[in-house]
């Protein structure tokens, strides 16, 4: 991953110059995404009541890790695209797992009750 911070300069008449102030590498970095649907492939999205916060951390070893501490997710690849799709994948499958469980153990009870705020009629994704 790279940073550069650029000048843009336009001339009356009409010219641009750009010159490059400071450019950097970057071995790692972090952040945070609000998603308010979880868009699965293959699968119509999920829309969720409220807002969520995933957190990406990119290494340049082992790639983007997206995250989602609520519910014990996570997926790590080293494109972008097929890591958020992948993690999409994992957070539906834990959900339709869930919707389906017949006896819950305390952390599926409270992920359970997390789903429900989430997802307007979670019964409704039942098989």
């Amino acid at each position: 991953m790279e940073s550069i911070i650029k000048h843009k300069r336009s001339s009356q008449s009409g010219k641009v110059t750009t010159k490059t102030i400071l450019k950097e590498k970057w071995k790692s970095w972090e952040f945070d995404i609000r998603t308010n649907q979880i868009v699965p492939e293959d699968k119509p999205p999920l829309l969720l009541n409220d807002e969520i916060v995933l957190n990406l951390y990119f290494n340049s070893e082992s790639g983007f890790k997206f995250s989602f501490a609520d519910f014990q997710i996570e997926y790590t690849d080293t494109e972008y695209e097929r890591a958020l799709t992948n993690f999409y994948n994992l957070f539906y499958d834990k959900i339709i797992r869930l919707v389906n469980l017949e006896e819950m153990d305390e952390q599926a009870l409270k992920d359970w009750n997390a789903i429900k705020n989430l997802i307007g009629n979670p019964d409704a994704l039942k098989k």
